[in-house]
């Protein structure tokens, strides 16, 4: 609860001149409430005593009324400013869990799952709005009016009877402080099952084409029907705690009214008490317990916004464990040198890359071959810091990577990976994704390198076609090629493909690497392929085999050494006729 209300108290202080706004005129309005109240006390007076006189109802009434007024807009002004700070805490929260996903590598995804993630960024954020909203509302209104109307019952009327009649909210007070954490239990709980829930989903929308395709619906349905249980009985564990919690209140109600009854009724017939005090306190009672009930529930409230917010903040303190990167820019790119180089993943035992020794120069072009698992892949991410170095780092310009700041290195890359994210908007907006204006023509240029430009002109909309969810209207080699095209319209220093022509046939695969030859002549490329073809005219190709290179040269080398490469080669070229 301490980091909870941390959060909250900074929140507050960096817009302290609204919240001291908001306490000011919170105290107006408790105050002018409290006008009314006492101006019936006299008017009963008056009236049993027989003294009540036009002059003085005319005045009773006009104190009334004003003061109601002046409570009503001091209330009204206190909402705006509290509401305010509700949708404003969400918008902090969500741009900064945001750029903290952003931000992170492989690692931190592998711990949080996606659906997880959402959940956090979307129920969590949610209840910390209420919680900032309602909950700062209750928080300093309850506490603005328990005072001034206890000490007006205490000050004015009688302090034993105060004490007597609130005794049972103090009970009920205790007894809500023990059962507050299984209340920030149960709900941990369900946001837990909610997480677990939204990660199934996604992955059953992800995959229903698969799902539909191995007849498998009834299955995932069961699957899913298990988890929406679960979900359903934590959800009940929490309903049961706030109904014990809201049912007890009514009881709790009936006894201050029955104790405030008997001791205002033992204390008229004592002629300690007048009528029109009586009914003051009766309604100060009626205007105090409320307060202390919304507090009561604020504190559970607080327990689900306790549970909410460490979610949120494990989600901002989990790191992704990526070696720390200086501040130094990238100005030209020259080399890019791996010395001795040796990976392994987190958890992992053996290194997935060996000793890996590779210079790759400004303007080179260099294939990356080898056998399924063999570490090509790995060896593309390293550059791309997309894992912790535990030991050696590749070398830029002569500097180790961790030197030169983390956008500065993620800039010197187009990067088409082998599964492509295709964003569910227009052609044109997934390819200048990040670049603002780009000309028609730079545009059209692209897509013809990438041979998806005549694809484009048979779409009905043309540029500006919706790709769907995922690029759900494309085929597998249209998604292929966007993701290339991108990557040409970015014309960052080095163009990796890693394994990006694998959707595409042989036609398309000689158009699009004749297109780079003319077109990226001066980019740095590197090209991960297990089609030999696409590598072919590369200044140098490595063999990797179990995280080793054992083969390295040009092609004519390597078909002339006779090994892995070359047979396979040769196998490739028998199987394509």
């Amino acid at each position: 609860m301490v980091s909870l209300f941390k959060r909250l108290a900074t929140y507050v202080k960096g817009h302290k001149r609204r919240y001291l706004t908001c306490l000011s005129l919170m105290l107006v309005a408790s105050l002018a409430s409290l006008a009314p109240v006492q101006a019936i006390r006299y008017l009963v007076d008056l009236l049993v005593e027989g003294d009540l006189t036009r002059n003085k109802l005319g005045l009773l009434l006009t104190v009334t009324f004003s003061s109601a007024l002046l409570a009503y807009i001091a209330e009204s002004l206190v909402d705006y400013c509290i509401y305010y700070g509700e949708y404003d805490i969400g918008k902090e929260l969500r741009d900064q869990l945001y750029r903290h996903y952003i931000s992170r590598g492989g690692l931190y995804y592998k711990r949080l799952p996606i659906g997880d993630l959402l959940t956090r960024a979307n129920t969590d954020v949610t209840t910390m709005e209420m919680i900032m909203g309602y909950g700062v509302m209750v928080m300093l209104n309850s506490s603005v009016n328990i005072v001034n109307i206890l000490s007006m019952m205490i000050l004015t009327i009688s302090p034993l009877l105060t004490l007597l009649a609130l005794t049972p909210m103090l009970i009920l007070g205790i007894l809500l402080y023990f059962i507050a954490d299984k209340i920030e239990d149960a709900y941990s709980k369900k946001q837990v099952a909610l997480s677990s829930m939204n990660k199934k989903l996604l992955e059953i929308v992800d995959g229903i084409r698969v799902v539909r395709a191995f007849g498998v619906e009834k299955r995932i349905e069961k699957a899913f029907n298990g988890l929406t249980n679960k979900l359903r009985k934590k959800e009940n564990e929490v309903n049961k705690w706030a109904t014990f919690f809201e049912g007890s209140f009514p009881f709790c109600l009936a006894a201050c009214y029955l104790l405030a009854f008997i001791g205002g009724a033992k204390l008229l017939q004592d002629g300690r008490l007048t009528v029109g005090a009586m009914m003051s306190f009766m309604i100060y009672l009626q205007m105090v317990i409320w307060p202390i009930v919304s507090l009561g529930d604020l504190m559970s409230s607080m327990q689900q916004g306790k549970a909410s917010w460490e979610r949120i903040e494990e989600s901002l303190k989990i790191t992704d464990q990526l070696t720390e990167f200086g501040q130094a820019e990238i100005a030209d790119f020259h080399s890019l040198v791996f010395q001795d180089f040796s990976f392994r993943y987190k958890l992992e035992d053996e290194d997935v890359l060996k000793h890996i020794h590779l210079t790759i120069k400004s303007g080179e072009k260099i294939g990356i071959v080898g056998k399924t698992g063999s570490g090509k892949t790995t060896l593309v991410r390293s550059l791309l810091s997309r894992y912790p170095f535990f030991e050696a780092e590749p070398f830029i310009n002569g500097q180790k990577i961790s030197h030169f700041s983390r956008q500065s290195i993620r800039a010197l890359f187009s990067y088409v990976p082998q599964e492509q994210a295709v964003f569910s908007r227009s052609i044109k907006e997934n390819l200048t994704l990040g670049q603002g204006e780009v000309r028609d023509k730079a545009i059209e240029k692209s897509l013809k390198m990438a041979d998806l430009w005549k694809d484009i002109l048979r779409m009905p909309e043309g540029l500006d076609t919706l790709v769907g969810e995922k690029g759900v209207s494309l085929s597998g080699g249209q998604k292929q090629r966007l993701a290339m095209a991108r990557a040409f319209l970015n014309k960052a220093p080095i163009l990796i493909l890693d394994d990006a022509l694998s959707a595409v046939d042989v036609s398309t695969e000689r158009h699009i690497l004749k297109a780079i030859r003319k077109e990226a002549s001066e980019q740095t490329q590197l090209i991960v392929s297990h089609r030999l073809t696409a590598v072919r005219d590369c200044d140098q190709i490595i063999v990797l085999d179990q995280g080793e290179i054992v083969e390295r040269g040009r092609h004519e080398e390597l078909m002339a050494k006779g090994q892995w490469y070359a047979n396979q080669y040769r196998k490739q070229m028998l199987e394509e006729g």
